[in-house]
């Protein structure tokens, strides 16, 4: 089939989830803003191409601009099927470009935090909801959260994103542990973005009553963003000079390795809809820690195999952390448990197929 997607082709997400369409040989188009080639794939750039930036600017800024040159690419490629990524942003552009069937998949932000911005972005993710013909979304708030924004409940589906299964039974040995200095340390390990809801701060504050308890333990603190600067001053005033470390961005293939080497795994966002980080580090047989939020809860459950704490308390996490430490029977019961869970629930594989046979039945509908 011939499917063509709006979304951002920069995002990692969006290319596992193109890359197994087209390893299922499918004709494989997308139309983006932030151009990234992804092999197999026939890449559309929706921005408005004119040497002078004033009015470059304008016009990407121009909500029917945009529409237009999405209308157009869509009758250019004549899709069997159109899928936009993120509600609040290539969702709208994909419902109103008019053309069916659609399906939409939420991602998060877009429906937790993005309908509720303004009156207009409300309406928008209203009407994209309604229009749309399938609505995929990462867990059950999720779906429910769409629900109270008028999406049918006979058109919404839960689709997850996954893990790959195989990045994870076939990681390469690395020395990064003894390349830090921590070959003989417990090793806390966090792989969110630096961005205010995600809370790095808090793991921060927890630092050093975990220290107390257990000395020699480290925290390893992987990715990036707009708060990078004020996490690594709040570390240095907190004198984690010897036990923190930020290595930044670590590129997509890496991260198994530094989550298999690595005790316990922490997720403690305000807000979020179903983690790939949190799926990934519990494909790792990882015990976790992870805030008490309603999709968190569909993962883990407090005392079977991770730990649930209320949002910003450094001091509950510093305890759920400091018990993982020590109980090293927990941390590897809990972390097998947790892997038999992705195998069950969250095979990218799997979930890929049937997003497949959801395109299908679409199709033959129309």
């Amino acid at each position: 089939m011939r499917i063509c997607y709006i979304a951002n082709a920069g995002v990692i997400h969006t290319q596992r989830w193109l890359k197994f369409f087209v390893e299922a040989g499918h004709d494989i188009h997308l139309i983006t803003d932030n151009y990234n080639p992804i092999e197999g794939v026939k890449i559309y750039d929706m921005r408005f191409r004119n040497r002078y930036k004033p009015i470059r600017y304008l016009h990407e800024k121009l909500f029917p601009y945009r529409v237009r040159v999405v209308r157009k690419l869509i009758d250019e490629i004549e899709p069997d099927i159109v899928h936009a990524h993120y509600v609040a942003r290539y969702g709208y552009r994909g419902a109103l470009s008019g053309f069916h069937p659609l399906v939409l998949t939420a991602w998060g932000s877009d429906i937790y935090f993005n309908a509720r911005q303004s009156f207009l972005s409300n309406r928008l993710t209203i009407y994209s909801l309604t229009k749309a013909d399938l609505i995929t979304g990462d867990s059950k708030d999720l779906l429910q959260a769409m629900r109270k924004l008028s999406a049918p409940e006979d058109k919404l589906v839960e689709i997850q994103w996954g893990v790959e299964l195989d990045r994870f039974d076939s990681v390469e040995k690395t020395n990064w542990k003894r390349e830090l200095g921590w070959a003989d340390n417990p090793v806390v390990i966090s792989t969110r973005s630096f961005k205010h809801f995600y809370n790095i701060d808090v793991l921060l504050k927890a630092a050093p009553l975990v220290l107390k308890e257990v000395a020699n333990a480290k925290f390893l603190i992987l990715g990036s963003g707009p708060l990078e600067g004020e996490l690594k001053q709040e570390a240095e005033n907190l004198n984690l000079r010897d036990s923190v470390r930020f290595l930044g961005a670590i590129p997509y293939e890496k991260v198994p390795a530094y989550l298999k080497d690595s005790q316990v795994f922490i997720s403690i966002p305000s807000w979020d809809g179903t983690s790939v980080s949190l799926l990934e580090a519990m494909s790792a047989r990882l015990p976790v820690v992870v805030t008490d939020l309603p999709t968190n809860r569909e993962w883990i459950e407090e005392g079977v195999n991770g730990h649930l704490v209320p949002i910003r308390d450094e001091k509950r996490l510093a305890e759920a952390i400091v018990h993982l430490l020590k109980d090293k029977a927990s941390c590897l019961d809990w972390g097998k448990r947790n892997r038999d869970i992705i195998e069950e629930r969250a095979d990218h594989k799997c979930e890929m197929r049937k997003m497949e046979a959801l395109y299908n039945g679409l199709i033959k509908g129309k």
